[in-house]
C-alpha cells in the first residue's frame, strides 16, 4: 500500500506544475476551439438517428434507427467555422427521406445557417396565403410539432454548455504520464443548472490528447413549451499531434432525448482526415 501511494504521488517532469490550473484550462479551451490560424479541414461522418417511439397518427412512424454515412469539409478560421458542408452517401435508399440531421462540429463555434447539405433538394416554392387563416383543433399543439424540430431542440441543448464558469481541479497521473484536468461546469445559465464533468488529458503537460464530457444521466433543458429531457449524453474529442501542430482526429457526441412528444436518439461522429492551411 505504501508503495502504491508513493507511486501515485510521483512528481511530474520539470516545468510541469500540477496545480497550474489556469494553464491546463487554457490548453483545454484551445483544443475545443480547434487549431490556431486558418485551416481547410475535411473527413468522414457517421450519424445514427431515429425515433424510439411511435409518432402521432398525423406523422410518419419511424421506430428504428437509421445509420447515415458520408463526407464533410469546412474552413475553420481562428476557432470559427466560415464554411461547413456535408454529403451523405449511404444508405442510398434513405437519403431522400433523411431528416434534418443538424450535422455540425462541436470543435470551434459555428452558425448553423452556414451548414450546407449538398444532397438537400431545392426548397419548394409555396404560394402566398390569401386572407387570414386560423388553426382549428383541440389539445396541446405547437407550430413546429414534428420530429425534425424535436431533433433540433435536442441538438441545441447538447451544444449549450460553456466552460467559462467551471470549477476546476488538476492532478498528475504518473501511470499515464499526464496531467488530468477535471472541470464541473453548468449546462445552462440557470442558477440551479445541472453540471457536466469535463475531463481533459494532457500527456507530459504539453498538449491535449483527449477531452471527454459526461452529462448527468437525466436532465431537462429549455423553457416550456420547447423543453427537452436528455438521457445518457456524452461528448468525446481525440486529438493527434503532427510535428508542431495539434489537430482534432475524431469527435463524437450522442444523446437520447424527449421533446415535443417524440423520443429521439442521435449520435454523430466526425473523423478529421485532411488538413491544409487556407490559401495553399
Amino acid at each position: 500500500m505504501i508503495a502504491l501511494v508513493l507511486f501515485a504521488m510521483a512528481d511530474p517532469p520539470d516545468g510541469v506544475d500540477r496545480d497550474d490550473v489556469e494553464r491546463w484550462e487554457a490548453l483545454s479551451d484551445a483544443a475545443l476551439d480547434g487549431p490556431p490560424g486558418c485551416w481547410e479541414l475535411s473527413g468522414d461522418l457517421a450519424v445514427t438517428s431515429g425515433l424510439l417511439s411511435k409518432a402521432s397518427f398525423r406523422k410518419r412512424t419511424r421506430s428504428s434507427l437509421t445509420p447515415y454515412r458520408g463526407t464533410w469539409s469546412g474552413t475553420l478560421r481562428e476557432g470559427k467555422w466560415t464554411r461547413f458542408e456535408y454529403h451523405l452517401t449511404e444508405p442510398a435508399d434513405e437519403i431522400e427521406d433523411a431528416p434534418d440531421l443538424s450535422i455540425h462540429p462541436v470543435v470551434g463555434t459555428i452558425d448553423s445557417s452556414i451548414v450546407v447539405n449538398l444532397d438537400a433538394p431545392p426548397p419548394e416554392e409555396k404560394p402566398e396565403p390569401k386572407g387570414r387563416s386560423v388553426r382549428i383543433g383541440v389539445g396541446k399543439q405547437t407550430e413546429e410539432d414534428d420530429p425534425e424540430e424535436a431533433l433540433n431542440i435536442i441538438r441545441r441543448s447538447m451544444d449549450a454548455w460553456d466552460t467559462s464558469t467551471a470549477i476546476s481541479m488538476s492532478q498528475w497521473r504518473e501511470s499515464t504520464r499526464e496531467i488530468e484536468l477535471i472541470q464541473e461546469t453548468p449546462i445552462t445559465d440557470s442558477p440551479t443548472s445541472p453540471t457536466l464533468t469535463l475531463t481533459t488529458r494532457i500527456p507530459e503537460g504539453e498538449w491535449v490528447a483527449r477531452i471527454s464530457a459526461v452529462f448527468p444521466r437525466k436532465f431537462t433543458v429549455g423553457t416550456w413549451p420547447l423543453t427537452a429531457k436528455l438521457h445518457d449524453t456524452q461528448f468525446h474529442l481525440v486529438q493527434r499531434r503532427i510535428e508542431d501542430h495539434v489537430f482534432p482526429a475524431a469527435e463524437n457526441i450522442s444523446s437520447v432525448g424527449t421533446a415535443l412528444g417524440f423520443t429521439v436518439s442521435y449520435e454523430q461522429r466526425l473523423d478529421y482526415r485532411n488538413a491544409r492551411p487556407c490559401g495553399d
